[in-house]
């Protein structure tokens, strides 16, 4: 499992040290993207991958751009897990600090990688133990990557797919898909 974590962690470093070669994607220097999403989590390893089915995700994040190729940003995110058949529930509530760069430019659609690090709170409950439930605060990280499309100088859409890893044991996928709002330049 470290050796996961490890390349999960050089992949999110490799976001921001790795250059874009192209042109700019269709942000400007000073935009803020505000970017409700909704989507699909499947567990991956861990308690989860052993004690939990795949759920939804639910959330939203804002992206400051510093440049017109790359944004850092803040990102709230809800991940319901379903329940093994066993009376369990489970539950991840990501808040964690986001970036963002754009590798290719096509005519229509722009692909970029994400990088996440940040907190994961954790839930847990039982019906077979008369209610009883357990939370824990844990440090964690994701990579990822998407395609977005700007429609105008307003808004877009966007589909991503992010692994994200929790206290270096609990690993899941999610699948989210949302839409972009454009607010600035601010300058």
């Amino acid at each position: 499992m470290r050796r996961r974590a490890l390349s999960l962690v050089a992949c999110t470093a490799a976001l921001f040290l790795v250059p874009a070669l192209v042109s700019a994607a269709g942000v400007q220097k000073g935009e803020f993207e505000v970017s409700p999403t909704i989507g699909f989590v499947t567990p991956l390893g861990g308690d989860l991958g052993e004690l939990a089915d795949p759920g939804f995700v639910i959330g939203a994040q804002g992206l400051y751009y510093l440049s017109s190729r790359a944004g850092l940003g803040a990102a709230i995110v809800y991940n319901g897990f379903g329940s093994a058949g066993d009376g369990y529930d489970f539950s991840v509530t990501e808040i964690h600090a986001i970036g963002k760069m754009f590798f290719s430019e096509g005519s229509s659609i722009d692909f970029y990688g994400k990088g996440a690090v940040g907190f994961f709170i954790n839930s847990f409950s039982s019906d077979q133990f008369l209610g009883f439930g357990a939370s824990s605060t844990d440090f964690g990280v994701g990579a990822g990557a998407g395609i977005q499309k700007r429609q105008s100088d307003s808004w877009g859409w966007f589909a991503e797919g992010m692994f994200m890893l929790d206290d270096f044991s609990e690993l899941y996928l999610t699948l989210r898909v949302g839409a972009n709002f454009y607010f600035g330049p601010v300058e």
